[in-house]
C-alpha cells in the first residue's frame, strides 16, 4: 500500500462526515487548473489527492483550507492571499496557507523546494507575528498523519 493510500483509508476509517466538506465541493480537474492559476504556481501532486479526495477539513481539532461552496470556491488561494498581503516579507515566497493554528503560527506548504517530480513539498510552521518560520515536516503527508493524530507513516511510495 503506498504512503498515500494508507494515510487516505486511515483518514476514511476515523472520519466524521461533518468534518470534511460536503463531496459535492471536492476539487475537479477544472478547480486545479483555477487554483494554480490564482496562485500563479504549480502545487504537488500531494496536495492535489487531498483537494479532490477530501477537499476541506480535518480531523482531531484540525482544520485544512482547500475548497469550500461555490460562492467561496477556493478557500485556499483567499487564505493564501490574505496571509500574504497581512505578511509581506513573505511574497516572494511560493507558500500555500494549509492551516491555522495558535499563538500565531500557520502551516503553510513550501511549494519552491518541492522535489523534482512535484510530487511532495515540506511544510513550513511560519509564527506572523515574529516572522520566524521553520521547516516542521518533509512533506504533506507526513504533516497529515501527524496532525491528524495517526502514528508516522513509512513508505517509499508517495
Amino acid at each position: 500500500m503506498t504512503l498515500q493510500a494508507d494515510l487516505e483509508a486511515k483518514i476514511k476509517s476515523v472520519m466524521q462526515p461533518t468534518e470534511f466538506i460536503d463531496p459535492q465541493y471536492v476539487a475537479t480537474d477544472h478547480d486545479i487548473v483555477e487554483i494554480v492559476k490564482q496562485l500563479g504556481f504549480a502545487i504537488p501532486k500531494s496536495l492535489i489527492w487531498f483537494l479532490k479526495t477530501f477537499g476541506a477539513g480535518g480531523i482531531n481539532g484540525v482544520d485544512l483550507f482547500g475548497t469550500g461552496v461555490p460562492e467561496h470556491k477556493y478557500v485556499i488561494v483567499d487564505e493564501t492571499k490574505e496571509l500574504i498581503s497581512e505578511n509581506p516579507d513573505i511574497s516572494s515566497k511560493h507558500w500555500v496557507l494549509l492551516e491555522t493554528s495558535e499563538m500565531g503560527w500557520v502551516f503553510v506548504m513550501d511549494v519552491a523546494g518541492a522535489d523534482v517530480d512535484l510530487m511532495d513539498a515540506p511544510i513550513v510552521a511560519y509564527n506572523i507575528f515574529t516572522g520566524k518560520f521553520e521547516k516542521a515536516w518533509n512533506g504533506f503527508y507526513g504533516y497529515l498523519a501527524e496532525r491528524f493524530g495517526f502514528a508516522v507513516l513509512q513508505s517509499d511510495d508517495t
